[in-house]
């Protein structure tokens, strides 16, 4: 596999230097395809809870220490022994050995009451450990979300929307040290894993947007061969998750965005999707997600081609969570972020606006309106509230609730 890397990167390189840079007309390496995943992926989960216990290993960091921790770009680690209970199996095989690394995630969210977890599950003679397929258990609170249900209601709209993909999504109820932490959803993790899961290509770019709004950043994007590269300067701007020996492609777009004597509809033809690219920004309309600007997206390049895709991350603040008593009495939401003028600051997004588009983004924006719908989420939500009311309706989930009044849950 790496082998096929490499000569499909050195191609790369030779091809780009031979042509004095970028390969125009966007069909050097093929046609920007629609974006399609593999989604028998998904049928390995079922609506359910299961239940996740963890114990802190002593000598190391303990958990009191790991949920103090604030600094998320160098977070505390401790090692855990993690086992999951669930129908006709338990995880891991009834082993007392510690078996993986547990520490925080999320930025802004390390600040809640209750946290959010990744736990990163341990090689054994170099050979991965998996649950389910996953060797990285994404734990998400939803901190700021009442009912702790956007994230998993968002994702399951995804994995039947075109153009688009998702991310598997479980409940979990967590004990650490035997100590109830609550209702949490298990997030599937995009990286290299993920993209062969979903019928990516495993060898492609995968980018996590950081503080990126397509903007050059030449201090911060370089490639790897450049002797000031440094990959801790990188990932201010963009956390990388799939191909890491070359960025040439990320770069050559980016130039491509930014050279305003470009006409941006030939740019976004020659490096874009634009049903995939119409779809998230359209779908971030209508469910009212505007923390995507520079954050919470994914971006994927196949090495087959020099299309980029966008794909979805972290949309607990969706589907009118600005709506919940606790932020409508806050500090009321500027009126200028709900609508395009939330994303104005990203280059690739005004210029795009500015080319005459606004009709394809509204035609997009009527069109998904139609896909979520009303009736369909209540549906999901009424399913997912047989499994998780018992769970939601008791502390500790009851009293850390982010409501008007502390003393009333």
């Amino acid at each position: 596999m790496r082998l096929a890397r490499t000569i499909i990167l050195c191609f790369v390189v030779f091809a780009l230097a031979a042509c004095g840079g970028r390969l125009g007309g966007g069909s050097a390496l093929g046609p920007i395809t629609p974006l399609e995943e593999d989604r028998s992926v998904y049928d390995q989960d079922t609506l359910t809870v299961l239940t996740l216990n963890v114990s802190v290993e002593p000598g190391g960091a303990t958990i009191e220490e790991v949920n103090e921790d604030i600094d998320w770009r160098n977070p505390l680690r401790t090692t855990a022994l993690v086992l999951v209970e669930e129908p006709g199996n338990t995880f891991s095989d009834g082993s007392t050995l510690a078996n993986g690394e547990l520490r925080i995630r999320g930025h802004t969210s390390r600040l809640a009451e209750i946290k959010s977890y990744r736990i990163k599950l341990d090689k054994v003679n170099g050979d991965d450990v998996l649950w389910r397929n996953l060797r990285t258990l994404q734990l998400n609170k939803s901190p700021y979300d009442l009912t702790r249900l956007r994230a998993k209601l968002s994702f399951d709209f995804f994995k039947t929307l075109p153009n688009m993909t998702s991310l598997r999504t479980l409940f979990v109820h967590l004990f650490i040290d035997d100590v109830d932490y609550g209702l949490y959803t298990l997030l599937e993790r995009g990286n290299e894993r993920f993209l062969e899961a979903h019928g990516l290509d495993r060898d492609g770019w995968l980018y996590k947007a950081e503080n990126f709004e397509f903007f050059r950043y030449p201090d911060q994007i370089k490639n790897t061969d450049d002797p000031t590269y440094s990959e801790e300067a990188f990932e201010t701007v963009l956390e990388i998750r799939g191909q890491r020996d070359d960025h040439t492609k990320l770069i050559s777009m980016l130039d491509e965005v930014n050279d305003l004597e470009n006409d941006i509809n030939t740019v976004i033809e020659d490096n874009f999707q634009i049903d995939n690219y119409l779809t998230w920004f359209a779908t971030n309309i209508v469910l009212e997600n505007d923390d995507t600007n520079s954050q919470n997206f994914f971006l994927y390049n196949p090495t087959t081609s020099w299309g980029w895709y966008f794909l979805p991350w972290d949309y607990d603040g969706a589907w009118g969570f600005y709506d919940q008593p606790n932020e409508a009495a806050g500090t009321p939401r500027p009126r200028w972020t709900e609508g395009v003028s939330n994303w104005w600051g990203v280059v690739l997004h005004k210029r795009f606006l500015m080319a005459g588009n606004v009709d394809l983004l509204t035609a997009k924006v009527q069109e998904l309106s139609g896909f979520y719908m009303a009736s369909v989420a209540t549906t999901m939500l009424d399913q997912y509230r047989d499994f998780v009311t018992d769970i939601l309706t008791v502390n500790p989930d009851l009293d850390t609730l982010e409501t008007l009044d502390a003393d009333t849950p």
